[in-house]
């Protein structure tokens, strides 16, 4: 009976790591390339608002801020109410989008 247990919670937790993943994605291709799609604006410093881009993924923005707290991969910086997909990937031909 334990065993069982044990294996639902290894299985809830490969879940919910996979759904940081896909958020993860999804948030770097909104903020590289293309927020103008989903309505969102990029500021002089290519920052949108959490809450703007937390609207247009469907999730709230606690769940934006843990992802960015527990992800070891710095593909976002938040500042404030404001979050980014830093410039490095700009460097690597990653986006399709340029911050003047």
């Amino acid at each position: 009976m334990a065993w069982g247990a044990w294996d639902y919670k290894s299985n809830m937790m490969k879940d919910a790591r996979l759904c940081q993943i896909q958020l993860s994605k999804r948030m770097s291709y909104i903020l590289r390339h293309g927020p103008e799609k989903h309505g969102l604006t990029l500021d002089s410093q290519g920052f949108v608002s959490l809450g703007e881009l937390a609207g247009a993924l469907s999730v709230h923005v606690d769940d934006i801020r843990e992802l960015v707290k527990t992800s070891h991969k710095l593909r976002f910086e938040i500042s404030g109410e404001k979050i980014q997909s830093p410039i490095w990937p700009l460097s690597r031909g990653d986006a399709s989008i340029r911050v003047v």
